[in-house]
């Protein structure tokens, strides 16, 4: 009934009890809910850090894999054309020396952004929030407890 918008003597008349036993009641209620909260949130996080540092082993493991130097073999078949078979068949090896691919380092780096903004270790961000053609914004804040409106610019 409270999420509802009852007040608390309402939700007391109707249930026979005072309005300090409801009052008491909410907080507990709200005291378990934070917890749970807290609990759920931080679970995310844990998950979020768990799939943020596997991406960054992966791009690591890649980027070293990505400086190996390898060798590349190739077949050709040569011949008239006239036949099923060709004249012969050459094979082609080429030596490639590996610099490694820049790409890994992005993602790597975005890793790191990623893990400290989820922490919130990232640099603050300015907020400016204007309504139309940058006129100040009316906010309206509804009071439930005592139902009373309040207006501030």
């Amino acid at each position: 009934m409270y999420i509802k918008g009852y007040s608390q003597a309402v939700i007391a008349r109707k249930y026979g009890l005072t309005q300090s036993q409801i009052s008491q009641d909410l907080k507990a209620i709200r005291k378990e809910w934070r917890n749970s909260r807290v609990r759920n949130f931080d679970d995310l996080v844990d998950e979020a850090l768990q799939k943020i540092d596997k991406r960054e082993r992966e791009a690591w493991e890649a980027w070293e894999k990505s400086k190996e130097d390898y060798i590349k073999k190739a077949t050709k078949q040569k011949g008239k054309g006239g036949s099923d078979k060709p004249d012969y068949q050459e094979i082609v090896t080429t030596e490639y020396k590996a610099m490694g691919d820049p790409r890994y380092l992005t993602i790597i780096g975005q890793c790191e952004r990623d893990r400290m903004e989820l922490l919130g270790h990232s640099a603050a961000k300015k907020i400016e929030v204007s309504g139309k053609d940058g006129e100040a914004v009316g906010v309206m804040v509804y009071l439930p407890d005592n139902k009373r409106e309040s207006e501030s610019e």
